[in-house]
């Protein structure tokens, strides 16, 4: 069994058990604004081979530096609650949906600013894969399982969630030149 310097929270740990480990880390990508990590974990349990890990880690302040200047405290705050109420979905919303339609939230830990995602390898469900340049009949599958989603949570009165769509909205662009 090869070692892997990542430390897994106490839910994969858990999520695994006492006889299963976490052999190797792949990183997939940073996060929005460097506020993390999403990697894939190789494990030596014959149930779970692999799992995407979303480690958030919360600045307090807003960073000092931004490849496109988007370093204020607004903008800041805005991606905090943003990486909250993501964390909070799948908690609490993932689970309601049909099988197959969203990676399901395996475990979830959170202690300060830190938060733990353990999800489901969509890989592994060979469901999983990139399109760099989509066809005509790959955008309209995209755009159909976005109106079946959508459909999916009509009349829902959410908890923990945006109460205005999502973080993109008309009313979080400013304006220049207008009152």
């Amino acid at each position: 069994m090869s070692s892997c310097s990542y430390e897994p929270a106490e839910s994969l740990k858990t999520l695994l058990g006492d006889q299963y480990h976490v052999v190797s880390k792949d990183p997939i990508q940073s996060l929005w604004s460097g506020y993390g990590e999403l990697f894939r974990v190789h494990t030596d349990s014959p149930a779970l081979p692999s799992l995407i890990v979303k480690a958030i880690d919360l600045p307090k302040v807003a960073p000092e530096h931004h490849p496109k200047g988007w370093n204020t405290e607004l903008s800041n705050q805005r991606k905090l609650k943003s990486y909250q109420v993501e964390f909070h979905w799948y908690q609490h919303y993932v689970a309601r949906m049909p099988i197959g339609w969203a990676p399901r939230c395996l475990a979830a830990e959170s202690h300060d600013s830190h938060y733990e995602l353990v999800l489901e390898d969509l890989k592994l469900a060979d469901c999983a894969w990139v399109v760099k340049t989509p066809s005509n009949q790959e955008i309209e599958t995209v755009l159909r399982w976005l109106a079946r989603f959508h459909a999916f949570w009509l009349n829902t009165q959410p908890s923990g969630l945006w109460q205005q769509g999502t973080y993109w909205h008309l009313a979080t662009r400013q304006m220049s030149g207008r009152q």
